[in-house]
């Protein structure tokens, strides 16, 4: 009877050193692994389920809030327009860094 108690107490404890060892290799993985900012989102989405006895993710749509609009250009542009654009069609270069150039249109004779 005592024999008995003692390979399962050495089972047990073997058994805990082992999740033990793969514990550590985990925290170890995502220390180094994963940036301190998305370790953060994961935790916010971390939910458990007693039901289940088990942890799951919740999706990102219940955990990020929606964009209300889309973001609009810094320049007033309908769209994002570089500085070198900019300054050419200021100065009547090529119509490619024309904001509006739809309503241009090229007649060619053939």
């Amino acid at each position: 009877m005592g024999e008995a108690n003692d390979r399962e107490r050495r089972e047990c404890v073997n058994a805990q050193n082992e999740l033990t060892k793969e514990l550590k290799l985990k925290y170890l993985i995502i220390e180094n692994f994963i940036p301190p900012d998305e370790r953060s989102k994961i935790r916010q989405r971390v939910a458990y389920d007693e039901d289940e006895d088990a942890f799951f993710l919740l999706p990102l749509a219940q955990v990020v809030p929606q964009l209300s609009a889309r973001p609009v250009s810094a320049a007033g542009a309908r769209r994002p327009v570089s500085e070198y654009a900019r300054m050419s069609s200021f100065m009547g270069g090529s119509p490619r860094y024309k904001v509006n150039n739809l309503n241009i249109i090229y007649l060619i004779e053939f």
